[in-house]
């Protein structure tokens, strides 16, 4: 990284630490802007309409220089670069992107060597979920009741992936219900019959496996106002049976 107008360029890791830092390329100005391409490093120049490209692990060795100076622009200038591979891939050419420091803002494509801009590809990063929700589309605080349905949903961005294994397990470690779906599909419901911690495991077939775990509570609520009521009465029936036999149990004094 360096700061605008700078003459030397700061080395960092990615978490932060200060590997060191080099002279910039140019012969005039200052460094105002840079980019990295594979294994070049591209050095904008804060004023003098030129980028230099030295190799990224030496940055003493000098690459390929050239021109932005614009003949219908004379006030453009450098400010930051970006490479670009897909914009003009289908003419065969990559270029480099130079923004304009000043308002009103512009950007200028400028050829460089076909694959100079990135030598080495980073595939993207291939994701697998797993997600469990209760009454099929409540996402579950980890909490549910006894034989209460469970439906849980697998994807993935991994366009090999062509189905998904659901396993539910319960506590005691028994396998008690294992299907396959398609990926396009990739849910299932269930409704664990035990009390304790189940676990949900999702097998993507190719060595990626997802595991979620649900608790499951022992005491359930009743469901509709006519159990809640018959629970009421029979607490409040218990407890006028034992204040009856209270009354009628004889004092002692002594």
């Amino acid at each position: 990284m360096s700061y605008d107008g700078a003459t030397a360029i700061e080395h960092y890791q990615s978490d932060g630490t200060h590997l060191g830092s080099f002279g910039w390329a140019g012969d005039d100005c200052y460094n105002s802007g840079l980019a990295v391409g594979g294994a070049l490093l591209y050095q904008g120049s804060n004023g003098c309409s030129h980028v230099w490209v030295v190799d990224k692990a030496e940055p003493s060795t000098l690459i390929f220089d050239y021109d932005t100076a614009l003949t219908g622009d004379l006030e453009f200038r450098d400010e930051d670069l970006e490479c670009d591979m897909n914009t003009f891939a289908s003419d065969g050419k990559h270029v480099m992107w130079s923004m304009e420091a000043y308002e009103p803002r512009r950007v200028i494509a400028f050829e460089i060597p076909f694959d100079s801009c990135a030598s080495e590809v980073i595939p993207p990063i291939t994701s697998y979920k797993l997600r469990l929700f209760e009454n099929s589309l409540e996402p579950t605080d980890g909490v549910v009741d006894l034989n209460h349905d469970v439906r849980a949903v697998a994807g993935t961005t991994d366009d090999s992936v062509t189905a998904v294994i659901f396993k539910w397990i319960n506590p005691g470690g028994d396998t008690k219900r294992e299907v396959a779906v398609p990926i396009s599909t990739g849910d299932d419901t269930f409704a664990p019959d035990e009390p304790g911690e189940w676990t949900v495991l999702a097998d993507f077939g190719n060595g990626e496996v997802v595991v979620k775990t649900v608790s499951v509570d022992f005491f359930v609520l009743p469901e509709s106002p006519i159990g809640v009521i018959a629970m009421m009465l029979s607490s409040m029936g218990a407890l006028g049976v034992f204040v009856y036999f209270k009354a009628r149990k004889p004092s002692t004094s002594f």
